[in-house]
């Protein structure tokens, strides 16, 4: 079971077995250059846009740029029910 907790600027990621006896979730720890304020747990809340449009969750190939407050951009974009239906068409810079 992975469990997430997507915040504004961080993300939690927590792993537990539960088919294993006595099994306990065990939070994911952060490469340091990936960490939000330094926390060993708490990943930033970001993905790079390529030249190519493709979204990646590591830094990619030069010319990509951040896209950030991604919560917020989900939270805020679209007006009507079926806005969200689609998120694909999401536009996360706005």
């Amino acid at each position: 079971m992975i469990g997430l907790d997507v915040g504004s600027t961080s993300t939690k990621i927590v792993v537990r077995t539960p088919f294993l006896p006595m099994s306990q979730g065990q939070a994911v720890p952060v490469p340091s250059w990936l960490r939000a304020e330094g926390h060993p747990y708490y990943w930033t809340t970001v993905l790079w846009e390529g030249e190519d449009g493709r979204y990646e969750l590591l830094p990619p190939t030069q010319g990509a740029r951040t896209v950030d407050r991604l919560k917020v951009a989900f939270l805020g974009a679209g007006s009507s029910i079926e806005d969200h239906a689609d998120p694909t068409t999401r536009d996360l810079t706005a």
